[in-house]
């Protein structure tokens, strides 16, 4: 398993991480004096060490003060991007944290439930929902059509996301990055997926909106 070895690792010491912090708050000045309004950053191993009774190598106050040290110079709305399953004592500390908006995902079913509507109206933060699939596995018979989501399918998703959490407390994105096509697909197809599958949230978004 990842953390099991017992040689020392970069994300043990505080130092570093704060270090790394630093750093992290350095890009996100120079993005919000470029005038960005939505300054993300992805944090992969948060979910590695949060679990549902204990977290790894750094209590709950140190990852949130770690984590308010490097949005600090986000003058508008700062954001978290973390991958795969969240749990519950990690919802916590994000929205303990000044981090504005959460963004996980969710096409896969595995942060069913984890979230609730009164979270972000209490703690007046918003929820980035994944409603699009940005992984998507090859098939040697597959077409366009096979890999982008239906606008059936993106209808029912997006509603879903607006009957639990409220439109007004959520921003609809892809699941993750769409990096990962290009070894799957070569630059012609991979660009046309992801085209085809914004095009398709644009298409179901203005559909539940209506």
């Amino acid at each position: 398993m990842l953390f099991r070895s017992q040689e020392p690792r970069a994300i043990m010491s505080r130092e570093i991480l704060e270090k790394l912090a630093e750093m992290m708050a350095n890009i996100a000045k120079a993005y919000n004096e470029m005038g960005a309004t939505i300054i993300s950053m992805d944090e992969p191993t948060l979910a590695l060490l949060v679990g549902k009774r204990k977290t790894l190598f750094h209590n709950e106050d140190t990852i949130i003060e770690i984590l308010n040290k490097a949005i600090k110079p986000i003058e508008k709305y700062s954001s978290i991007h973390i991958c795969g399953r969240i749990a519950p004592k990690l919802c916590d500390i994000l929205l303990s944290s000044n981090v504005k908006i959460m963004d996980h995902e969710f096409v896969n079913g595995s942060n069913e439930g984890v979230f609730e509507k009164r979270m972000f109206e209490r703690e007046d933060k918003t929820l980035a929902y994944g409603a699009i699939q940005s992984s998507v596995p090859f098939q040697k018979e597959g077409s366009l059509e096979t890999y982008v989501e239906t606008e059936a399918v993106m209808v029912a998703r997006l509603q879903k996301a607006v009957n639990e959490f409220g439109a007004e407390n959520i921003i609809l994105k892809p699941d993750c990055g769409f990096g990962g096509l290009l070894a799957s697909f070569g630059p012609e197809l991979a660009p046309e997926i992801v085209r085809r599958k914004l095009k398709m949230l644009s298409t179901a978004m203005k559909i539940v909106r209506s």
